[in-house]
């Protein structure tokens, strides 16, 4: 988030209040960071096992 849009909020909200949102914002941005992280593992994997086993082909490739 840009900070244009950050500090007309922090002028108009309680300080405490302001914290936390932006405590919360950071916390959501990392967990949605670290589940893209884990998709992506899950899909390396994914390929890994299907290059490991060249009898098996993907569905419609036969």
């Amino acid at each position: 988030m840009t900070a244009a849009k950050v500090f007309p909020l922090k002028k108009v909200l309680v300080p405490a209040v302001y914290d936390e949102m932006q405590k919360k914002m950071a916390e959501m941005a990392a967990e949605q960071a670290q589940t893209a992280e884990e998709k992506t593992s899950e899909e390396e994997a994914a390929e890994s096992a299907a290059e490991d086993n060249p009898a098996q082909k993907p569905a419609g490739e036969e």
